[in-house]
Formats: structure tokens, C-alpha cells, sequence
């Protein structure tokens, strides 16, 4: 580490999947501290894959800013955990936005339309031990299938999801993470069962029938508790039954990784 009035340049030593801890003084026996997670090519290679995908009703949406919090906090907590950039591919309204506050709109890369769905999960999310897909937005339900709403004209629904996933899985051998808070995210679940080798984990933060609660702009939600718990360093369970507690007198979380 090198230093002068104005600046610190800090690098890491040889060591990586650490946290490493930086104190500074001043004259006054008066000090700051930042922690750094310490990630190198280990550790990415070993996080996989992640789509996150950030939806809207469209128009005079008034749950878009809760929406568009979630999305850009799991982005960054997904980093935080080791995932590189160019291994997470996130769908939203605003590709304009500087997610990371890097100074640069790099993160969000395609908008959330079903063209652009399609191909992530059908050719960029193979050839991976991981994959980590995040839902978030309005859901609903049209009495046999769930879907998640995509836009303003476009859903995803559950059997469509579960062709991509076990396409993926049954090729790759893949272990898939799918989390969804939205709406009515059980009747999505439902469609999501896989019998194959490969590990499915499978959560809804609300069940079949019931509405999903981002309060607070979101900072009161299944997915605020939930990726708190995993920016702690907490495994997936731990983080949903943290998230699962927080939410209870709101709505019933689901966990399902027996297919």
C-alpha cells in the first residue's frame, strides 16, 4: 500500500477468498476502516453464472423504483460474492445506469424483452458448474400456469423457464439457483420441477394465491433480507430462512431442492 495526503493505492497481496482490512489516522488519533473481499480467478471461475432480470407493467409503474433497488443491490452483491461481470447478464427497463458506481453504464446489458430472454438462457447461461437466476417484478397467475411479467406486452411464464433450465441442467450437469419474488411466485414454482441429475433450488417469496410486499421502496422485502444474508457470506438456506422470518407477517416464502 502506498499513500499521500490526497489518495491511497492498495493492492492485494497473494492470497484470495479473504477479506482484508485497511485502517488510516489521522493526527488526532482519529481512523476509518474498509474491508475488502479479496476475489481472484479461483473464485470466479467457482461462482459461475448469474441472470438477473428486473421487469415492469410499464407505463405509470409505481413498484419500478422497489424493483429497479432490488435488482441493482443483488447485481452488486452478486460481485461482492465473486461473480465477474462479464458472468452476469442483467435484463431491465434502464441500460443507462451506472449499477456498480464505477462512473461508467456497463452493467445492465440487454433490455428485458422475451427477445432477448430467449437466447440468454438458451445459449449465454450453458457450459457452467453454477448458474444463479433472480426474478423480480410483477407476477401473477392465469389459473394453470404462473407467469412473471417481462414488460408492458410480454410475460415469462413457468413452463417456458423450466424448458430452458432443464436444457441447460441436462446438458451441463448444471446447479441451478432460481430465486423469484413477485406476486403469486409459488404458481411459477410449481412449473419448475426437474427430475434430472443436476441440483434445482427453487424459491418464491410468496405463495400461489398471495402478493409479495416491497415496502419501504424495497428495503423492507423477501430479496433485501435475502441478499443481506448473502452479502454476509450466508449459504442460499440461511440467507432464505433470514428472509423467510423477515417477511412472514407479510406473505409465505417457499423452498423446494428436491425437484
Amino acid at each position: 500500500t502506498t499513500a499521500n495526503a490526497t489518495s491511497v493505492v492498495y493492492q492485494a497481496g497473494n492470497t484470495s477468498d479473504c477479506v482484508d482490512v485497511i485502517e488510516a489516522w489521522d493526527g488526532d488519533a482519529m481512523f476509518g476502516r474498509a474491508y475488502l473481499n479479496v476475489i481472484g480467478p479461483a473464485e470466479v471461475a467457482k461462482a459461475g453464472k448469474a441472470v438477473i432480470i428486473a421487469g415492469t407493467k410499464g407505463g405509470e409503474d409505481t413498484l419500478w423504483p422497489a424493483t429497479e433497488y432490488l435488482a441493482n443491490n443483488a447485481y452488486n452483491v452478486l460481485l461482492y460474492r465473486g461473480y465477474s461481470k462479464d458472468n452476469i447478464r442483467y435484463l431491465s427497463q434502464d441500460v443507462g445506469v451506472d449499477v456498480d458506481g464505477n462512473g461508467s453504464p456497463d452493467d445492465v446489458d440487454l433490455v428485458a424483452t422475451s427477445t432477448n430472454v430467449q437466447p440468454t438462457f438458451a445459449s449465454w447461461a450453458g457450459g457452467v458448474g453454477k448458474l444463479f437466476v433472480y426474478l423480480v417484478d410483477h407476477g401473477g397467475s392465469t389459473g394453470t400456469s404462473g407467469y412473471f411479467r417481462l414488460n408492458s406486452g410480454e410475460l415469462l411464464d413457468g413452463v417456458q423457464l423450466d424448458g430452458w433450465l432443464d436444457d441447460i441442467q441436462n446438458t451441463y450437469t448444471t446447479e441451478v439457483t432460481v430465486v423469484m419474488d413477485f406476486c403469486n411466485a409459488q404458481s411459477v414454482a410449481l412449473d419448475l420441477t426437474y427430475t434430472g441429475a443436476a441440483t434445482r433450488i427453487v424459491i418464491a417469496s410468496s405463495d400461489t394465491n398471495e402478493s409479495a410486499y416491497f415496502l419501504a421502496n424495497g428495503l423492507v422485502s423477501f430479496s433485501d433480507a435475502f441478499f443481506g444474508g448473502i452479502l454476509m457470506g450466508q449459504d442460499v438456506v440461511t440467507a432464505y430462512g433470514q428472509a423467510q422470518t423477515a417477511m412472514a407477517d407479510y406473505q409465505q416464502a417457499i423452498y423446494t431442492d428436491n425437484g
